[in-house]
């Protein structure tokens, strides 16, 4: 089997005991100015698409004009983390990006918040005095299909967006807006009178971006904050709010909040200081469950993920002592992590850290039932961190096994600023992990390529070391990464995995392909030659398993609406 997914690619020789993982590769992408990568998704087709925001024209590597201010940056990238292409989208003022997903035609939809005119790419003028939410559709070239300004009278920040079974899509966020512009429900805190009086704002649109409805949820107090340190760059870009579709076509939301029990919020605080919310909604938007988690101090959510089983994994940073939900002490500001069941039950709560300020930022469950955690860290050797520190921010990477327990982790950077945002595990190969952020280090630590700016895009390929490897300190010492692809004749590879409709499926030769629900019926089969798709949505969300019955292999797959 062609893998059509991997980026940076290098050959790997005969499976061994598993060893600390590695640095196997890195890219710098950037300009003379401000590159933030802020998120990185897998395209339908080869490679992956890194995206954030850029306030620089034609330098460095990169070849696009700037619009103005802040502008979306795209770049997608080959399997050698080569660019395929480049995108620079915006209007004359800043349009800072906040998510990218693929969509099932194979483009992807971009989300973020814009204080541009009509300008540029840009056909909306704002609908109020703050930033408004801005989705853009591009197809697999990048080129702009449509664009969508939504917002009230104040400030509006898109978060998150997610196509959705129906084609359309969910953009969740954060508003001060009372009833205004394109909103239609009333602030629930009492109206813009303070800075951060924000409630959670969904917005869901039809494939050709018009509103269907749109929601406010909240409590009294305030909604989605953060704590800014370290670099201006860094806090106007750490997130707010995360949001993730269900297995049953709901959405859970993760956000921050200070808010006592009061309107959408049942339950009080638990120290006067913002608590990590989380809530389940159903495919209308509508509250079915929430819960309020936290210690005596400040608790902020930054990261939020759904394993298989549908469990939920939230994440952020904490400073609480054990207190409330919290169970183990605090270093300084750790990575804490909260695992749900589907229902909202809390099953257990990691903290992680060491004797500085660690701010998680990313996590996303593994092949293996455990978990990757990508945040920055400016603390040395210390308690569960088990390297030295390299410069003023570094990427602190953390993988867990299935009950949070560490199982190892990582330091990378030079001398300068590094900051994760984005952490994916390959499609294709278990514990081939790349995570992406912004660095602002020259060459120093373990850091190769000096820095075009200030910072710029960095994305670097994680894994392990084979007992038969050539080297157990290999590092790409150039932004030229290369190397070479094994076939794999006995399995076979499926994206988008979790899917809505259509599963993608890629095989070297001809097969039938037998889907069964979890009681072991047989639901669907249909015989593909090489590629083919496989239309699902006539079955319900939930998790099957897909059998190639001239290998025998089969692999799971996971169904949401």
């Amino acid at each position: 089997m062609k893998k059509t997914v991997l980026l940076f690619a290098t050959a790997l020789t005969a499976t061994a005991a598993l060893a600390q993982p590695n640095l196997r590769a890195q890219k710098t992408y950037g300009s003379s100015g401000t590159d933030l990568l802020y998120q990185m998704c897998f395209s339908k087709e080869e490679g992956m698409v890194v995206a954030g925001s850029s306030a620089s024209g034609i330098s460095g590597n990169k070849t696009v004009a700037a619009k103005g201010g802040l502008d979306f940056w795209i770049i997608k990238l080959g399997k050698t983390g080569n660019v395929k292409w480049e995108r620079s989208i915006g209007g004359s003022a800043d349009d800072r990006l906040t998510d990218i997903k693929p969509t099932t035609d194979s483009g992807y939809i971009l989300a973020g918040w814009s204080i541009s005119p009509a300008s540029g790419d840009k056909t909306e003028n704002p609908k109020g005095n703050g930033g408004d939410y801005w989705v853009v559709k591009v197809d697999k070239h990048g080129n702009i299909q449509w664009n969508k300004t939504i917002g009230g009278s104040e400030d509006d920040d898109a978060q998150a967006i997610l196509q959705t079974g129906d084609g359309g899509y969910l953009v969740a966020g954060i508003s001060m807006s009372g009833i205004s512009g394109n909103k239609t429900g009333k602030n629930i805190n009492g109206g813009p009178l303070l800075w951060n009086t924000y409630d959670i704002w969904l917005v869901k649109l039809d494939k050709d971006g018009n509103i269907q409805w749109d929601k406010t949820i909240g409590g009294t107090a305030d909604e989605g904050m953060i704590y800014h340190i370290y670099t201006p760059q860094q806090g106007s870009n750490r997130r707010k709010l995360a949001c993730r579709q269900a297995p049953d076509g709901g959405f859970v939301i993760a956000t921050s909040s200070n808010s006592n029990k009061s309107a959408n919020k049942t339950e009080n605080s638990y120290g006067g200081s913002p608590d990590y919310w989380v809530l389940k909604t159903d495919a209308q938007g509508n509250v079915l469950w929430d819960k309020t988690i936290g210690g005596s101090g400040e608790d902020y959510v930054s990261a939020l993920d759904i394993a298989d089983d549908g469990s939920i994994l939230v994440g952020g940073y904490s400073w609480s002592d054990p207190s409330g939900n919290k169970t183990q002490d605090h270093r300084n500001s750790d990575y804490w992590i909260v695992k749900l069941s589907g229902t909202g039950t809390l099953l257990w709560d990691k903290t992680i850290g060491s004797g500085s300020d660690d701010i998680l930022q990313e996590i996303q469950h593994t092949s293996d039932g455990g978990f990757i955690l990508a945040g920055n860290s400016t603390s040395g050797r210390a308690y569960d961190k088990s390297e030295p520190r390299l410069g003023e921010n570094d990427y602190w990477i953390v993988k867990l096994n299935s009950n949070g327990a560490i199982e190892w982790n990582r330091t990378f950077g030079g001398t300068g600023n590094d900051v994760p945002y984005a952490v994916l595990e390959d499609q294709d190969e278990p514990n081939v992990y790349y995570i992406g952020g912004y660095s602002a280090s020259p060459v120093s630590g373990n850091k190769t390529a000096d820095a075009y700016g200030d910072p710029d895009y960095w994305v670097i390929k994680l894994m392990y070391h084979t007992a038969t490897s050539e080297s157990t300190n290999d590092i790409t010492t150039s932004n030229k990464l290369s190397g070479n692809e094994t076939a794999n004749n006995t399995s076979f590879r499926i994206y988008p995995n979790p899917v809505t409709t259509v599963l993608h499926i890629q095989n070297s030769g001809k097969a039938t392909y037998v889907l069964t629900n979890q009681a072991g019926k047989a639901v669907l089969t249909k015989t593909i030659n090489g590629n083919g798709d496989i239309n699902l949505a006539n079955l319900t969300a939930g998790i099957y398993y897909l059998t190639n019955t001239a290998t025998k292999t089969t692999q799971k797959v996971v169904i949401t609406r």
